[in-house]
C-alpha cells in the first residue's frame, strides 16, 4: 500500500474484549476459539475484576477518554452482562461502551442493556438467522434507541450475495447504519479452511462500492483522507479473489497500538489486538504500559488495530 500515516478521527484509548468465548451460534467461518463449547462461563464478578482495574490503570495515565469495544463469542451469553457494564459505569460514566451481537435476543433484552450501554453493533449471518425478522429487529431497535447508537455489521457471505444487496439497499435507502464486512474464509480452525472459497469480481465490486458510500462512517485519516475502518479492512484484506489476513502491509511503522488498545482474550492483557506486546493477567495492574512499538510485521487484523496511530519511521518531522 502506498501510504504514510494512519490517525484516529477520535483521539481515544480502545479496549476490545473478548469477555467469554462460548457462543449460542457456530458460524463455519468463525475460527472455533470463538463458540468455544467447552468454555465455563464464571461468575459476574469475575467479569467486573477483569475490567475495572485495567480501566483505573489507563486512567491514571492518560486523560483520553475509553472506549470499550465488548464481543465474544456472543457477550449476551454472560447472565451478569449488565451488572458488568453497570459497574463499569459506575466507576467512570465517560467509558463508552460498545456490545458486539449477534442479535439473538429479544428487542426487550436489548433495551433494557441500553441503560448501561452507548451503543450496539450487530452482526448478520445470513446462513443462521431468518432474514427478515433480523432487519426488523435491527429497524425497531435503531427506531427506539437511535440511528447512532445501532449499527449492524453485514457479513459478506459467499452465497448469499442477492440477500447482501437487498438488505444494504434496504438499510441504505432508510438511513440504517451498517458495514460490509469481507470474509476470510481461511480463519485458522474455521471449518471452511482449505476449501478455496473465492469471491467473484461482481461481489469484489459490491464490497469495494461501499468504500465512499455516505452508509458507512469515517472513524480514521488514512494520508489525511477521512475513511471507515471497516471499508479499510475490507481494502487489506483483499488478495485477488479472496480476502484473508496480510502480514507484513506495516511492517518497520511506529504504531502506538500499545498504549492506545488495549485487548483482554481469556483475562489476559495485550497491547493490540495483534498480541505484540503482551501485559499479562488482568488480575495484575503492575505492568508498565509501552508507548509504541515498531511492527514486526505481522498482520493487523481488526478495524480497531486499523485506525490506531501509526506511520512510516521515515516521515520527517513536519508530518506531524
Amino acid at each position: 500500500m502506498d501510504i504514510n500515516k494512519i490517525e484516529p478521527l477520535e483521539d481515544v484509548v480502545n479496549i476490545n474484549w473478548r469477555i467469554i468465548n462460548h457462543c449460542n451460534y457456530d458460524c463455519e467461518y468463525c475460527p472455533s476459539d470463538y463458540h468455544d463449547k467447552t468454555y465455563i462461563i464464571k461468575n459476574t464478578d469475575h467479569y467486573i475484576n477483569v475490567i475495572l482495574p485495567l480501566i483505573k490503570k489507563i486512567k491514571t495515565n492518560t486523560d483520553k477518554p475509553i472506549h470499550l469495544f465488548i464481543d465474544g463469542g456472543e457477550p449476551t451469553r454472560l447472565n451478569g452482562l449488565k451488572e458488568v457494564c453497570k459497574q463499569i459505569k459506575a466507576l467512570d460514566p465517560s467509558t463508552k461502551i460498545t456490545i458486539a451481537s449477534n442479535g439473538s435476543q429479544s428487542i426487550k433484552y436489548y433495551k433494557d442493556l441500553a441503560q448501561h450501554v452507548d451503543n450496539y453493533t450487530f452482526s448478520m449471518h445470513f446462513h443462521l438467522i431468518k432474514i427478515k425478522p433480523f432487519v426488523k429487529k435491527v429497524v425497531e431497535l435503531s427506531r427506539i434507541l437511535g440511528k447512532d447508537v445501532v449499527c449492524c455489521q453485514i457479513m459478506a457471505e459467499i452465497d448469499y450475495f442477492n440477500e447482501c444487496k437487498k438488505v444494504a439497499a434496504f438499510f441504505e435507502k432508510y438511513g440504517i447504519w451498517f458495514n460490509i464486512l469481507s470474509i476470510n474464509y481461511e480463519n485458522l480452525d474455521s471449518e471452511t479452511l482449505g476449501k478455496n472459497i473465492l469471491y467473484d469480481k461482481e461481489y469484489r465490486d459490491f464490497i469495494d462500492s461501499y468504500m465512499k458510500s455516505d452508509s458507512v462512517k469515517h472513524d480514521m485519516l488514512v494520508d489525511g483522507v477521512a475513511t471507515s475502518s471497516s471499508a479499510f479492512k475490507n481494502m487489506t484484506r483483499k488478495q485477488g479473489d479472496v480476502y484473508g489476513y496480510r502480514p507484513g502491509l506495516f511492517k518497520g511503522w511506529r504504531c502506538h497500538a500499545t498504549s492506545d488498545l488495549y485487548c483482554i482474550d481469556r483475562d489476559i492483557i495485550y497491547g493490540s489486538t495483534c498480541g505484540i506486546v503482551k501485559y499479562g493477567h488482568a488480575h495484575k495492574d503492575d505492568f508498565q504500559i509501552v508507548d509504541s512499538v515498531i511492527c514486526d510485521g505481522r498482520a493487523c487484523n481488526c478495524s480497531t488495530s486499523l485506525r490506531v496511530k501509526k506511520y512510516k519511521t521515515n516521515l520527517p518531522v513536519s508530518s506531524f
